[in-house]
């Protein structure tokens, strides 16, 4: 298995990570017996539990598209230095993007966004460079 697809599959665990972390902290500030009953009512999530669950559904805009690029790569044989730094770039970039949305610090958080995005970028451009070449 190449790094990029274990990358890839430390990226799975983060998610649950997302989950797990959003999902609990969720859970403090409604009390446990919400979460185990029926959710009728819609609590609004705010403060940190709003931050965390924002965060999770943005990992999870992405991380599709990521999935797909890396395998696609892999499947292709088309993966290489550029590929790799993409999925490395992507993944440091979005573990640093839940812990600064989570202390709340704006514009950083935006560059890191911009940085995680720009690995799915590069893992495309390798995929057209190594076609076209």
């Amino acid at each position: 298995m190449t790094l990029d697809i274990w990358i890839l599959v430390g990226l799975c665990f983060w998610a649950l990570f997302h989950i797990l972390w959003a999902g609990a902290v969720f859970t403090r500030t409604v009390g446990i017996g919400y979460n185990v009953g029926p959710r009728d009512e819609n609590h609004p999530r705010t403060g940190l539990a709003g931050r965390l669950y924002r965060a999770q559904i943005n990992f999870f805009e992405t991380f599709p598209l990521m999935a797909f690029l890396v395998l696609a790569c892999s499947l292709s044989g088309t993966n290489g230095t550029l590929s790799l730094i993409g999925t490395a770039l992507y993944a440091l970039g979005r573990i640093l993007y839940v812990f600064v949305y989570a202390a709340g610090i704006p514009y950083v958080r935006s560059f890191i966004w911009m940085g995680a995005t720009f690995g799915l970028v590069l893992v495309s451009a390798q995929m057209v460079i190594t076609q076209l070449g």
